[in-house]
This record gives structure tokens, C-alpha cells and sequence, in this order.
């Protein structure tokens, strides 16, 4: 039997929820992963939702404008901070990061302006700040200058679809469906040169010298991203049919390629959090990264570390993985514990203390 322990002075709460994020990748999918763990985890709260009705998980109600004041909401909660119904009160903030002032040479000066911009107003109207990292924290408070007492670390994790499978099952899908017969490196998600796709491009010279069919495939680029990376390929003296680009794909499908490759690349330069890493875990494959905040303090000492300034690092690290059997799966076995400490029911509890803290 569930305890009151989670009823503030025997009540139950009433929170405002907005899952309304439309912008693909990780915030839309944090933003509905979050809100179907909490309202499973305490569904003796009364949740209301702005967003698409399609979207609400099941127990919530939806929310609009127009109806904020007769539901007598006592937090708010925007899990991504370019919101627009952000300026209710008392109100909880996520800020993935800040990687647009951090790095902001990688963002159009426009798409900078509105999210500088949309975090003010954020941290002028948020009781308290959430981030998935101590790294995203202290940026905030050394760039923002906001105070460390508003803010409240909480990590993401993986979805469960992401598992270990048979990897003959998980080979035999990617020959089929993408062509992908030989050994493969992993990178998911390259479109920021933050990501330091043309530094693994540069890393594949050395690999394919010494492991001539090994491709490095990249899940999650655009059409003038992909042309430019062939380009560079070319100008450097590697054969671009080592590369091979992939759309955004479904979580299935993504699982069957964690599964069938050699490794997870994931050298960055600098991350807000690192789930991909997670995710490779829950897969059970080994992870080459980046010895960079905020993947150092996600991966631990389960992953391959390397400098990402230095292809040379990469290509001994990803050639170490491919070559020494031992070591890989010593690594994937590291991983498969570390990410034991990462579920959306942990994260879930996390927030609906920070709910009653906010209260009391």
C-alpha cells in the first residue's frame, strides 16, 4: 500500500505540467518521458497538462489558458524553458543546458537571441532551476549568475526500449534493411560541430588502415551536414564509402543499431548531459567518449576515454574496442551496471520531493 509520505499535510498536490515542446530530439522526449514517470509514480496528484490532448498520459487532464485559474494549480512545471506558457507561479524550470552561450559560435544569431531571451524570462519567473548535470549547474551559475541554491541536479535516463537483443538477430536486421554488413562504429547525433564528427572522420584514416571494411555510420544529420562530412572525407584521403548517414530513426530501430555495432562513439566537445552513452549501456555495447563534462560525470569509468582534440586518441581507443575482445566487453559489462543507477522512476521520485520542497 502506497504511504502518505508523498501527500503534502495529508493532501495531494495539483500540478501543472506543459508538455506542449515541439522541437524534435532530446527536450520533446525528456518532456514526455518525465510526465508519464511522475504521474505512474504519484497518481494520487491531480495533473493538468498544457499541450496537445494526444499527448497527456493516462490520469491527466488537460490544461488551457483559459482554464488556469479555475483549477487552482500549485506549481508549475516547465521541463524545457522555451516555453510559452512560462510566467505562472510558483514554477519549476528545466534548462537542459546552455551550450548557446557556452558554444554560441554554433548557433545562428537569431535561434541565439530567442533562447537567451527565453532563459531570462525562465530564471526570472522559476522558485527553482532543474539540470540534468553538475556540469549544466555550473554554467548556469558562472555564465547566468544564477544563485546554486535554486538549482536542483536531477539526471535523465534511458527509455526501457532500449535493451540487449541477440546481436546475430540485431546484425541480420541492419544487413537487411540498411546494407550494413561489416563492422561499424556508432555515432548518434553529429550536427553540431560540437559533436566532432569531422575529428572521428579524421580518426577513420587510422581505423581503416588497419581495419579496412569498418564503417563509421551517423544517425541523425542533415542533407548539407552529410555532403559537407563527404567532402571532407574526400579532401583528407579517406574513401567517403566509409561513412554512412542515417535519418533521425525510431527508437526500435535505433535499438537494432546500438545492438549490431562495435561501439558507441560519443567524443564531444561538450554536452549538457549524455544520454546516447545511456543508451548504449542499456544495450549492452561498449562506449568511446570523451574525457569532457558533462560525460565524465554520466559515464563514470565505464567507457573508453579519449581527448576529442586528438583523432589519433580516438582511432587507439575505437581500434582497442574493435581488436581486443576482452576489453570490450569488460567496458559493456561496466556499462551495463552504471546504467542501473539511471531510471525514470529515480528521476521521477527526484522531482516530486523537489515538488514538496517548493511547498514547505
Amino acid at each position: 500500500m502506497r504511504s502518505d509520505a508523498g501527500l503534502l499535510g495529508g493532501e495531494a498536490l495539483r500540478i501543472a505540467f506543459d508538455i506542449s515542446c515541439s522541437e524534435p530530439g532530446t527536450s520533446a522526449a525528456y518532456a514526455a518521458d518525465l510526465a508519464r514517470a511522475l504521474v505512474a509514480e504519484e497518481p494520487r496528484y491531480s495533473w493538468f497538462f498544457f499541450g496537445a490532448a494526444r499527448n497527456i498520459p493516462a490520469g491527466g487532464r488537460p490544461l488551457t489558458l483559459e482554464s488556469v485559474k479555475s483549477c487552482d494549480i500549485q506549481i508549475f512545471h516547465y521541463p524545457v524553458f522555451f516555453s510559452r506558457y512560462l510566467g505562472f507561479e510558483p514554477s519549476i524550470v528545466g534548462i537542459h543546458d546552455v551550450l548557446f552561450l557556452t558554444r554560441s559560435h554554433e548557433y545562428a544569431d537569431s535561434t541565439r537571441r530567442k533562447m537567451e531571451d527565453a532563459l531570462n524570462r525562465a530564471i526570472r519567473s522559476a522558485r527553482i532551476l532543474v539540470v540534468p548535470s553538475v556540469a549544466s549547474m555550473k554554467d548556469l551559475v558562472k555564465i547566468a549568475g544564477v544563485p546554486e541554491a535554486s538549482i536542483r541536479v536531477i539526471p535523465l535516463a534511458p527509455r526501457k526500449v532500449f535493451r540487449k537483443i541477440d546481436p546475430v538477430i540485431a546484425r541480420s536486421w541492419v544487413k537487411k534493411e540498411l546494407g550494413l554488413s561489416d563492422d561499424f562504429l556508432l555515432m548518434v547525433g553529429a550536427e553540431y560541430p560540437r559533436k566532432n564528427l569531422w575529428g572521428v572522420i579524421e580518426a577513420m584514416i587510422a581505423i581503416t588502415r588497419r581495419r579496412q571494411k569498418v564503417k563509421l555510420v551517423v544517425v541523425g544529420t542533415s542533407k548539407s551536414r552529410r555532403q559537407k562530412a563527404r567532402a571532407y572525407a574526400e579532401s583528407i584521403g579517406l574513401d567517403p564509402q566509409c561513412l554512412a548517414f542515417l535519418d533521425v530513426v525510431a527508437d526500435e530501430e535505433l535499438v537494432m543499431l546500438y545492438n549490431a555495432s562495435a561501439a558507441l562513439v560519443y567524443v564531444s566537445f561538450k554536452e549538457g548531459f549524455g544520454l546516447p552513452p545511456l543508451e548504449a549501456f542499456a544495450c549492452g555495447i561498449p562506449v568511446v567518449c570523451s574525457r569532457k563534462p558533462a560525460m565524465t560525470e554520466v559515464v563514470k569509468d565505464a567507457v573508453a576515454y579519449v581527448e576529442p582534440e586528438r583523432p589519433d586518441d580516438i582511432a587507439e581507443a575505437c581500434l582497442r574496442v574493435l581488436e581486443d575482445a576482452n576489453f570490450a566487453r569488460a567496458k559493456a559489462r561496466a556499462g551495463q551496471e552504471l546504467v542501473k543507477q539511471y531510471t525514470w522512476e529515480k528521476t521521477a521520485q527526484t522531482v516530486l520531493k523537489t515538488y514538496r520542497d517548493m511547498l514547505t
